[in-house]
């Protein structure tokens, strides 16, 4: 938005000429099954908040990104020969 507006002529001079973007990679470690069984039996003072454990949980179990549970229906979710719940396609 400031490039635009310096384009546009709204601003005299862009205030990030200047600024040099850095980045420092971070080393992040996987959850372990016991950080799991945390996350699973803590008790949230808010339902919200339990809602939100759940989400997260289901991503990390089944794999699928935030965007994808977003966009998840009911028309995905079938019953498998096998009885299990399963998500289509």
């Amino acid at each position: 938005m400031v490039t635009l507006a310096y384009h546009l002529e709204w601003l005299d001079k862009d205030p990030f000429r200047r600024w040099k973007m850095t980045f420092e990679k971070k080393e992040r470690d996987f959850l372990t099954v016991n950080d799991l069984c945390n996350i699973e039996t803590y008790e949230f003072p808010i339902e919200r908040l339990e809602r939100v454990r759940d989400l997260f949980l289901f991503s990390c179990y089944t794999g699928m990104c935030y965007a994808d549970i977003r966009n998840l229906k009911d028309d995905k979710i079938l019953v498998g020969m096998d009885g299990w719940m399963e998500i289509i396609g």
